[in-house]
């Protein structure tokens, strides 16, 4: 349609709605298009978030003040909802939810839709990214004059994918950035058939993959459109003043209350893809983040000639009996070709080579003495930063015990984690090092390399959420494909505020991160050295995720009943091990220590409150997110209280933790 019939529109308001209690990946797609929305478009936005207390009345009166503020004749409204949503049975009307399932607190949308639509007069553009999204289909207001269109994620049958790269608000998101698009204005007849024709093309890339993620397609409804002709909305770029001269976006908040200014961009950024992974991020590990042999950082390593054919890295293999069925393999990676090239980096003292200023190997180490300097040299740093701050099993001042279960083979992960468990059997040498002070609670979900029956692995979960009442499972496992069952019972979990922490297996860039680690909501480990360098068996880091990474290589597991030597294993199975025994010390800190009062430590004990806790003591290295606990507390914070009280440096980390937990709420 000719852009003749389109409305060139004085202003553009987007009023972006979620749940206040919703899961971090509705509030973080919701925070993606807002940014899109401000820049490049320039639209005005406000993020509201319902109560779980009273939403209906919230809600009615948050749409009450933006149709007020905004509904002019030569203005576009846009309304957006992200989400969970139902239909009532009785007459078929929507629902929006705050959780899955048949929980309270919901609001009927219809209800709210045709008080908003009835007697409008601008142009509105209405878009529900939730289930059964159709059912807000309302029947025609002959007497008015403007357009009113429903975009929605799925049919009135149909259920929304939750997945960011295939949910409506992240393919919409990653359209509306296309330069063609916002420098050129376009209708949203043109918008749908693109986002249809994308779909399209996401659907037959992974028609492969055997995964019923793909998502469905979305629907095009017009409710009111004007009786002398029909016509699109029309979505163009708002000038405003200086917008040749943009700047950054100030930061975005999830919600903020009130209506957003519309921003200013780099021009720099604007030629720019609207998304970047990890790796793109890393300009000095970018070669590491693709799990490539070449890397930046000396180890103790000499310096190794690239173009040598007898020089093959070597792969610590895995554990033997470990679930996820991608181990590394235990012969030698092909030797390098003088054909390959390195990856062209800025030439520094810090690692070129005295001969020919090539960057140094990395090598996984091979030799017992290094695999056991490795092993040290991160444990006693660890066991050090337990005793110091009180961490140990000794400490006074426990509350309870915090208890972890793990989801396995039944024994072997248990080494990395406690020496109290009953179910775990044999010697173990890091007993005090990783979380001396939890209760453990060991399923055994096979006994071989590979999971059978995943049902399996779905019925231990539900064991640990109702018998156990475990406050984190660990899943040091993985599963190539999605599983309907595994998948529920994670998410029957993350709705009781349970920490779940999981593999992502050991096959490189030659696999995806497995599942459940890519699901939403679960928190994604891989592995590293002692260093903090990516481990070269790390799947890729996955893209718009936190790819947290901690010590996995050379971990030392037990002693050889025949030669009494100890044994080194390196994956992202013992990753996770340790990653969740950190993780579970660092909150008992906070918790027994620095003592939170009980309302941050309810936010901070959830899924999207303890990742956001490792961001805090995180640093990116290599494309992912290397852990480690020293992070949290900065030099800064130690000098700059130094000589004050203990409660004053108290007051320093919990601040800290209250600020970053503060937009969760």
């Amino acid at each position: 349609m000719g852009l003749s019939k389109m409305r060139r529109y004085e202003d553009v308001q987007a009023l972006l709605i979620c749940w206040k209690d919703a899961i971090k990946t509705f509030k973080d797609q919701r925070t993606d298009l807002q940014r899109v929305l401000r820049s490049p478009y320039n639209f005005g936005t406000e993020a509201i978030d319902i109560p779980s207390t009273d939403p209906e009345k919230y809600l009615d009166d948050e749409i009450r003040k933006f149709r007020d503020a905004h509904d002019k004749e030569q203005n576009l409204l846009v309304v957006y909802y992200g989400g969970h949503g139902d239909v009532l049975t009785l007459d078929g009307q929507l629902i929006i939810k705050c959780f899955d399932g048949t929980q309270q607190p919901y609001v009927e949308w219809n209800a709210r839709q045709k008080s908003f639509l009835k007697g409008s007069k601008a142009d509105t553009l209405i878009i529900l990214d939730c289930c059964h999204s159709a059912s807000a289909i309302e029947s025609i207001y002959c007497d008015q004059d403007n357009v009113v269109e429903l975009l929605t994620a799925c049919s009135i049958e149909g259920k929304a994918p939750l997945r960011d790269n295939y949910s409506l608000t992240s393919k919409l998101t990653d359209l509306l950035n296309s330069k063609d698009l916002f420098t050129t204005g376009f209708g949203t007849s043109y918008l749908y058939n693109r986002l249809v024709h994308y779909q399209k093309i996401k659907g037959q890339v992974c028609l492969g993959d055997g995964e019923d993620e793909k998502g469905v397609t979305p629907l095009r409804l017009v409710l009111l459109s004007r009786r002398e002709q029909a016509r699109d909305l029309h979505i163009s770029r708002r000038i405003v003043p200086d917008s040749d001269d943009e700047e950054a976006d100030p930061e975005i908040t999830d919600a903020t209350g009130h209506e957003s200014k519309p921003g200013k961009q780099n021009s720099e950024e604007s030629e720019a893809p609207g998304h970047q992974s990890a790796t793109h991020r890393s300009a000095s590990y970018l070669n590491i983040a693709a799990n490539t042999e070449w890397d930046l950082m000396n180890r103790r390593d000499s310096a190794v000639d690239i173009q040598s054919p007898g020089i093959r890295p070597a792969y610590i293999d895995t554990w033997p009996n470990m679930a996820t069925g991608t181990a590394p393999p235990t012969k030698g990676q092909p030797a390098a070709r003088a054909a390959l090239n390195p990856v062209q980096v800025e030439r520094s003292a810090f690692y070129r080579e005295s001969a020919e200023g090539r960057p140094w190997v990395r090598k996984m180490a091979v030799d017992k003495g290094d695999q056991e300097s490795d092993h040290q040299a991160w444990f006693q740093r660890y066991a050090s930063f337990l005793a110091k701050w009180g961490l140990t099993r000794e400490a006074k001042n426990r509350t309870r015990p915090y208890k972890i279960a793990l989801l396995g083979t039944g024994v072997d992960r248990g080494h990395v984690l406690s020496h109290d468990s009953h179910d775990i059997r044999g010697r173990n040498f890091t007993s005090e090092e990783t979380a001396p002070f939890a209760k453990f609670f060991i399923a055994k979900v096979t006994d071989s390399h590979r999971i059978s029956n995943a049902d399996i692995v779905a019925h231990s979960i539900e064991y640990s959420v109702k018998e156990w009442q475990v406050d984190m499972i660990v899943l040091p496992l993985g599963l190539e494909i999605h599983h309907d069952g595994v998948a529920n019972a994670i998410s029957q979990a993350i709705r009781r505020n349970i920490i779940c922490l999981a593999a992502t297996g050991n096959n490189g860039a030659n696999d995806r991160a497995s599942f459940p680690a890519r699901m939403h909501g679960v928190i994604p480990i891989f592995s590293t050295d002692s260093y903090g360098n990516p481990s070269p068996y790390n799947a890729s880091p996955m893209r718009d995720r936190k790819n947290f990474s901690t010590f996995g290589e050379n971990v030392r597991v037990w002693r050889d009943d025949r030669t009494d030597e100890p044994a080194y294993k390196s994956s992202t199975s013992l990753a996770v091990c340790i990653a969740a025994g950190m993780l579970a010390a660092m909150l008992v800190f906070a918790r027994d220590y620095l003592q939170l009062d009980q309302r941050d430590w309810n936010t901070l004990h959830t899924p999207a409150g303890a990742e956001k806790y490792l961001e805090l003591m995180s640093t990116n290295r290599g494309g992912y997110e290397y852990v480690a606990p020293w992070l949290l507390i900065s030099n800064e914070i130690l000098i700059e209280n130094k000589s004050r009280s203990e409660a004053d440096f108290k007051n320093a980390i919990k601040s800290q933790i209250v600020t970053a937990l503060r937009h969760l709420r």
